[in-house]
């Protein structure tokens, strides 16, 4: 007696969500980074090796494979400086520092902006862009 009243209790909740049951919600791939990058010397010399630690942090929840550039860019965005490093591979939560030296021309004046770019390799997606980074002042 007990079987039958919970196959007609089990019957009448198909019934009641249109006899359908749905499937399982998936997990949502997440795909975040955040970059940082240190200038040394904090105030660079036209002409004089300059260098970058650059740090980008992944907070993916999976495995990404991505290409991270790095550039230099001038007061009209226009690139002084670029470099590209392929095929990174970030696991999830994972951090990623590199120390790149980089020789600006003698003739450098004003402001210059660093960006880094992280951009997924399977799909060409921007993952991560940010050219407020870091500040080159050759006004001196």
């Amino acid at each position: 007696m007990c079987r039958w009243k919970l196959s007609i209790v089990c019957l009448a909740t198909l019934l009641g969500c249109g006899g359908q049951i749905g499937a399982l919600p998936k997990d949502n791939a997440v795909k975040v980074f955040e970059a940082s990058v240190v200038v040394m010397p904090a105030q660079p010399v036209a002409g004089q090796r300059v260098t970058f630690d650059i740090e980008v942090v992944s907070d993916s929840n999976l495995p990404v494979l991505a290409d991270v550039e790095l550039r230099v860019l001038d007061e009209q965005s226009k690139p002084t400086y670029q470099q590209l490093w392929r095929d990174v591979v970030f696991n999830p939560d994972d951090t990623w520092n590199l120390t790149e030296g980089y020789l600006p021309d003698t003739n450098l004046r004003a402001e210059h902006k660093v960006e880094i770019t992280v951009r997924e390799k399977s799909s060409g997606a921007v993952l991560f862009r940010d050219d407020t980074l870091a500040t080159l002042d050759f006004n001196h």
